[in-house]
């Protein structure tokens, strides 16, 4: 099992970079799928704080950035 670093996540999210967007979702994607892959505390508050902070990167509202409890939540929002 691998550890997703909180860039997978960020790209994952930002749309600007269509490039990068595709690799990362479709990544995560089968990282979800066959189970090879975890996201840690440290990578979800990463991904927070730059989401919030840096504007190119801010595609998810406040209000979901706040509510995110659980890797699970994260995955859901990412719609992979």
């Amino acid at each position: 099992i691998g550890l997703i670093d909180s860039n997978i996540l960020i790209y994952a999210v930002d749309k600007t970079e269509n490039g990068k967007y595709n690799l990362a979702k479709n990544f995560l994607k089968q990282k979800l799928q066959t189970r090879t892959a975890c996201v840690s505390i440290q990578n979800l508050v990463e991904f927070h704080f730059n989401n919030i902070s840096m504007k190119q990167y801010n595609n998810l509202s406040l209000n979901q950035n706040l509510n995110f409890k659980s890797a699970s939540s994260i995955m859901g929002t990412l719609s992979v």
